[in-house]
């Protein structure tokens, strides 16, 4: 990889994307318009219906890319098999993406409590907020009778 992309290693991503139908000339095109977007490396794949693309989880997620090739009209192979593959690769990338923004301190447990009660506050001082099934017992809207 080059300087295009992040230089931690456990950030760079190396996806297959596998086409329906596209011969060789368009996975050429195909691999044109990825390697177009900045931080993005790819390649079309030996087997002539796929292409390896290679990019850093700190600017794009593999759903990026397939939504990027997908506005340009091409359809990706969806098999069961893929699509599970696939769900799993956009699950993980989306937590890692998340994980990217969280502390790396770890956080006392005081500190947590802190949050969490904070955040139970602002959530009752927000009057569009629903109401908790507590409260709803406490105003008698659930039915409870004594």
């Amino acid at each position: 990889m080059t300087d295009k992309i992040h230089p931690d290693p456990d950030l760079i991503k190396t996806r297959r994307i596998s086409f329906a139908g596209l011969t060789a000339d368009d996975i050429c095109i195909v691999v044109d318009i990825l390697s177009e977007l900045e931080h993005v490396e790819a390649l079309p794949g030996e087997d002539g219906c796929s292409m390896v693309v290679t990019y850093s989880i700190v600017e794009h997620k593999l759903d990026e890319l397939e939504g990027v090739l997908s506005a340009q009209g091409y359809r990706l192979d969806i098999n069961l098999l893929e699509r599970i593959r696939l769900s799993l690769i956009h699950f993980t990338e989306e937590i890692q993406q998340d994980n990217l923004h969280t502390p790396l301190h770890s956080l006392t447990r005081d500190d947590r409590l802190h949050a969490i009660y904070a955040n139970a506050h602002e959530r009752h001082l927000d009057e569009s907020a629903s109401l908790s099934p507590e409260d709803l017992r406490n105003e008698g809207q659930l039915g409870d009778t004594p």
